[in-house]
Formats: structure tokens, C-alpha cells, sequence
């Protein structure tokens, strides 16, 4: 099985993870809202409802400490031996987009169950925002 870093063009191949990422996360999350909002059932206590909205901050939360921890651990990129470097950072990169992937869909399916569009839209703003921010393109400048 060949992954990111055994891929001769390893900058190229993780730029198509990233995308392929990005646009799972709008694809998913859209459809957990347009179908959830009808499918899920209805939480009609106060105290769940709260519950859920809060866990999915504290998702949000985590997922922006994660990421923070996860991008101070990745070394500058050096311009001569730029392959070398996708390569090498392959699993942490991963693991870099797949936080806010993971956090915004769970976040969606939650907010959705807690009949909270509004937070549920928030969360996939969230991650695509952080997948943006963490896009390939700036992580090898930074």
C-alpha cells in the first residue's frame, strides 16, 4: 500500500488529499443538514439540547488546540528539498486536515440532532475555514 510519502510526487499527492478533504467535509456536512434537519428526531428537552451545543464547541475547541500542537511539530520547509519534507511530514499533514474534517462533520450530525442549524453551520465554517488555512500551499511558506 503507497501512501503520501512513498509518492514520487509527494507535494502533488498531498495536495489531492487536501482537496479531496475539503471537499468531503463541504459534501458530507451539507447533507447531513439538508437531510438530517428532516431525519434526525427532535430533542425537545432543554437541558440535552444544551448539552449537545456545548459539546460541539468543545469540539471546535479541541480541534483548534490540536491543530495548533500539530503544526508547531512540523519542521520549516526547506526550498531546495521540498519533496523530501511532503514526504517526510506525510502523517503529521494528515493528521493536520483530518482534525478539522473530523470536527466538522461530527460537530454537523450534533448541532443537526440538537435542531441548532445555525451552530451546525458554524462548525463546517469552522473546519473549512481551518482546512483553508491550513492548505498545503501555506503550510511549505510557513
Amino acid at each position: 500500500m503507497t501512501g503520501i510519502g512513498s509518492s514520487p510526487n509527494a507535494e502533488r499527492t498531498a495536495r489531492l488529499v487536501h482537496g479531496m478533504l475539503l471537499l468531503g467535509t463541504v459534501v458530507v456536512g451539507c447533507v447531513v443538514i439538508a437531510v438530517g434537519s428532516r431525519a434526525f428526531p427532535t430533542v425537545s428537552d432543554p437541558l440535552p439540547r444544551t448539552l449537545l451545543r456545548a459539546v460541539v464547541i468543545g469540539l471546535a475547541l479541541f480541534g483548534t488546540v490540536a491543530l495548533q500542537i500539530v503544526r508547531r511539530t512540523l519542521p520549516a520547509a526547506p526550498a531546495q528539498e521540498r519533496q523530501a519534507w511532503w514526504a517526510a511530514n506525510a502523517p503529521r499533514l494528515v493528521a493536520l486536515w483530518a482534525v478539522p474534517e473530523g470536527v466538522g462533520i461530527a460537530g454537523a450530525v450534533l448541532a443537526v440532532v440538537a435542531r441548532d442549524m445555525v451552530v451546525a453551520v458554524l462548525v463546517l465554517g469552522w473546519a473549512v475555514l481551518m482546512l483553508f488555512l491550513h492548505a498545503p500551499g501555506r503550510i511549505a511558506e510557513a
